[in-house]
């Protein structure tokens, strides 16, 4: 009996393994797996030729001419007009790197980067200018260093803007001090088990299964239109439409993401953990800074707030939820800084005298108001949280952008 049972369990672990090394085959070819079989800590890292390149390595995020909440995307898949290559001589060029909240979950015209394009043209009156939108959806510091790379040398930028999403852009601090679970560090190196949970995750996380569909689709044919411009025969979307107001996720997606959220304000009682925790974050921006210098642009960072530094009474309620899960181990308010990644940004931007805005106070102050800033059941904006955004963008970028250089 006990041979078998030793050969049913060899079997099991032979066809795991099996399955792990068809999975780790695959995601080196198809970047679609490669995303749901990596996780950002263990994402490989590849060297790009062009940004052609490294675009179709973000198939799963990012597509040409693809359409996104009824507006066509550009050649290279971002959520922007065409880009004007080369540089007309005289423009003023800002590239705005960044995760999907730079991308925009929203139709072109009201997403934070077409608005602050419109804002400095009217505070820049006589001046050629223009903002490329380059985020990327499910990026972080590693991408946009990537991003820089590739596009600051192509399109000649006089501000690389790197705009921050607080919510999951700086590490996970208590994970990498708090990480109990020696089986939990051994199966985030599985691509086959982070496969099979990212895959759950997707399936089940949206509380409208076609909303996908809906707001996004590449044409079966080889005919679209320009970036930036409405897809022929569709619609604007309603204002309170769920795909702009939410309710996106269902309840357990949502407060798994803000269980994530959350770990990024924990203070650990080291103070040397804590820097070491930051050092990749602060050295993909460093990257992105020596990039710019050497090709004569300047840099600028923004900061976005996460809707638990906004919100306070939901931040206490998750605090409460997560402290009596085993992973957290009795975190409590005390543990949470909601404003450390913001000091931690601001001290790596004062000491190389880069310009910083944060918009979380901004975001704090016109929160009260009826009409909401985040999407229910996710951490996006709403329509009114880009405008916001762009309203508190535009006097910051004014001064680095109008003058002539």
């Amino acid at each position: 009996m006990m041979a078998r049972l030793g050969l049913v369990a060899l079997g099991i672990l032979g066809a795991l393994a099996l399955a792990e090394g068809i999975v780790r085959v695959a995601a080196a070819f198809d970047p679609r797996v490669r995303v749901l079989a990596t996780g950002r800590a263990t994402r490989p890292a590849v060297t790009y030729a062009t940004l052609e390149q490294f675009v179709a390595a973000q198939a799963a995020h990012i597509t040409p001419h693809r359409r996104w909440y009824n507006y066509w995307s550009n050649a290279f898949g971002f959520h922007d007009e065409e880009f004007v290559e080369p540089k007309p001589a005289g423009r003023r060029r800002v590239l705005v790197v960044g995760d999907s909240f730079t991308f925009g979950p929203v139709p072109y015209p009201q997403g934070v980067v077409t608005l602050a394009e419109e804002g400095l043209r009217t505070a820049c009156p006589g001046r050629d200018l223009d903002l490329l939108n380059m985020g990327l959806m499910g990026a972080g510091p590693p991408e946009y260093r990537i991003l820089a790379e590739l596009g600051v040398p192509r399109f000649a930028p006089d501000l690389v803007l790197v705009a921050i999403f607080l919510g999951n852009d700086p590490p996970d601090v208590h994970r990498y001090v708090h990480d109990r679970s020696p089986m939990e560090r051994l199966l985030r190196q599985s691509r086959l088990w982070t496969l099979g949970k990212n895959f759950i995750r997707a399936r089940s996380g949206l509380r409208e299964g076609d909303l996908p569909a809906r707001v996004s689709s590449v044409p079966p044919d080889a005919t679209f239109g320009r970036g930036g411009t409405p897809v022929e025969g569709t619609t604007e979307l309603a204002p309170d439409d769920a795909a702009l107001v939410g309710p996106l996720l269902t309840d357990r997606a949502y407060q798994t993401v803000l269980a994530s959220d959350l770990g990024r304000f924990y203070r650990p009682p080291s103070e040397r953990e804590l820097r070491i925790a930051w050092q990749q974050t602060l050295a993909n921006l460093d990257a992105v800074h020596r990039i710019a210098t050497r090709a004569g642009s300047g840099m600028a960072l923004a900061l976005l707030p996460s809707v638990l530094q906004v919100d306070s009474a939901l931040r206490a309620a998750t605090v409460t939820r997560v402290g009596g899960l085993l992973r957290y181990g009795g975190l409590s308010a005390a543990d949470i800084d909601p404003d450390l990644p913001n000091a931690m940004f601001r001290q790596f931007a004062a000491t190389r005298g880069i310009p910083l805005i944060d918009l979380t106070p901004v975001f704090i102050a016109e929160a009260p108001a009826t009409e909401p800033l985040y999407k229910r059941n996710d951490n996006h904006w709403t329509p009114r949280g880009n405008r916001v955004a762009a309203r508190a963008l535009v006097p910051f970028l004014a001064p680095l952008v109008c003058a002539a250089r």
